[in-house]
């Protein structure tokens, strides 16, 4: 029974955790490296970053406040993946950014939506699967599910 089980999950069933946490710290980073300049980049940043997302479906109002939104979302979200802590709500934060991204991308013909779509299709996973039991999210969390 026991080589039944080895050849259905590979053998790698028990490092399960250990690839999601990989992925959410990798990612994090990223978003952490990519969302730095704009989180700090002030009002002006940020107007300039709303408009830019909000311009795909139409929206000419509080761009400022989406632009601080989007940014948001990548530098705490990111710090947040890599610490492991509320680890699904930023994944679903990064996850709606990089949706206005590709849009961006898309209807401006400006650049490529490719990687706004690959960085989009794993945090929805890791907002499916999520953190893993090596995050802050399992350690506080774990006793409430």
């Amino acid at each position: 029974m026991k080589t039944v089980k080895l050849i259905a999950n590979f053998g790698f069933s028990e490092y399960k955790n250990f690839g999601l946490f990989l992925i959410r710290v990798c990612i994090g980073i990223v978003f952490i490296l990519h969302g730095y300049p704009k989180m700090f980049g002030g009002t002006m940043e940020w107007a300039a970053l709303g408009a830019t997302g909000m311009s795909s479906i139409g929206v000419g109002f509080f761009l400022p406040f989406w632009g601080f939104m989007a940014a948001f979302a990548e530098f705490v979200g990111g710090i947040c993946l890599v610490i492991g802590i509320f680890s699904r709500p930023a994944a679903l934060l990064i996850f709606v950014t990089m949706v206005f991204a590709a849009l961006f991308h898309i209807t401006s013909g400006k650049g490529s939506a490719d990687e706004a779509i690959q960085l989009g299709v794993i945090v929805s996973a890791l907002f499916i699967s999520g953190p893993g039991k090596y995050s802050l999210d399992h350690l506080f969390f774990s006793k409430l599910s």
